[in-house]
């Protein structure tokens, strides 16, 4: 009885002239205007759509929300400098993952906005990390090749961080590349990056005003072009020879087994 009486309730109804709530009829014209009118189905749709496009937009959000937290992880640590505290060549030298003196030398020529290079860092550098270079047996340096204008102002961002915390900072920028590299506004994005890890605006607008880091950014890329022969990223130059396949930790391996004293 309950059952029936909820069934009831359920049922589609109206209010006659009286007030009183009067159930429709299966087939009553008034259901049918109801529930199957064009701009019922229409305004059905259009709210689906809505949802679904709100739905869109909180996951992308949240995203986003995830990603950053990431970044002040990877970037938290104590006050940062500009590159008015570092000389130019301060800001140009070498930069080198690892032990100096380990026999081996891996040169990386990378631009900060080629996806090819991020998922290098992101799937086979850490792997090389825990065998080669945490072990002393081998070292990379990092070398700029901008592809882009806007890589070449990721690289000027990272050199104008200090010397100990540069590589942070490379780290941060592939991890963060889809969100600042494709960005409507992507210097604003940029500098957002940047101040997780400590950089305010002003030293952000000093460092990308820096004609001198621009400069030799862009020699240093056409010294790799001229003597290896560098035209794509990433390249690698292992002991002076230049890696031509796509690099895979077994490819790696194979070449540094090869050459470990």
């Amino acid at each position: 009885m309950r059952s029936r009486n909820l069934a009831e309730q359920l049922r589609p109804a109206t209010v006659d002239s009286a007030g009183a709530i009067v159930p429709l009829q299966a087939n009553s014209p008034t259901q049918r205007i109801v529930s199957e009118t064009p701009d019922s189905r229409l305004s059905l749709r259009i709210a689906g759509r809505i949802l679904r496009q709100s739905k869109r937009r909180s996951e992308a959000s949240l995203r986003v929300i995830r990603l950053f937290a990431l970044l002040a992880a990877t970037l938290l640590f104590p006050t940062m400098g500009s590159a008015a505290n570092l000389s130019l060549e301060e800001a140009l030298n070498e930069r080198v993952l690892g032990d100096p003196a380990a026999p081996i030398t891996i040169v990386e020529y990378a631009s900060l906005t080629c996806p090819h290079c991020r998922s290098f860092h992101e799937d086979v550098l850490p792997a090389l990390m825990k065998a080669y270079i945490d072990t002393g047996k081998a070292k990379l340096v990092f070398r700029d090749f901008p592809l882009d204008g806007l890589a070449l102002r990721a690289s000027m961002m990272a050199r104008c961080a200090p010397t100990d915390k540069y590589f942070r900072y490379i780290d941060a920028l592939f991890k963060s590349q889809s969100t600042w590299a494709t960005n409507d506004k992507p210097l604003v994005a940029l500098a957002r990056v940047g101040k997780l890890g400590g950089m305010n605006q002003s030293d952000f607008d000093a460092c990308m005003q820096n004609e001198a880091l621009f400069d030799g950014i862009l020699r240093s890329r056409q010294v790799a072009a001229v003597e290896f022969s560098v035209h794509s990223t990433p390249t690698f130059i292992i002991n002076g020879q230049k890696m031509t396949q796509r690099p895979s930790f077994e490819l790696f391996e194979t070449v540094l087994k090869r050459l470990a004293p």
